[in-house]
């Protein structure tokens, strides 16, 4: 398993973050949010405070079953650069 801090937003589209385990037999890809990382670099007032202004955000895509019937694709993002994530997996 693969411990990760997910980004998520709020009703008021602030961010915050949560711990979460991803199967890493299911990673298909990891890439840089760029979305997210200049969010973060123009509006660091929506994001938690602690964050260093360096921060990078990733997005993983994985596959996996949510329901019985069908598979899809799930993609989260994440604190941290590729690299850093890569080498966890």
């Amino acid at each position: 398993m693969l411990e990760v801090v997910k980004v998520m937003t709020d009703l008021n589209r602030d961010f915050f973050l949560k711990k979460v385990y991803l199967n890493s037999n299911h990673v298909i890809s990891i890439e840089e949010d760029l979305v997210v990382t200049e969010l973060f670099q123009t509006n660091p007032e929506k994001f938690p405070e602690g964050l260093d202004e360096r921060q990078t955000f990733s997005s993983i895509s994985f596959s996996g079953w949510f329901t019985p019937a069908t598979q899809r694709d799930q993609c989260v993002t994440v604190v941290g650069s590729p690299e850093t994530l890569l080498s966890k997996v």
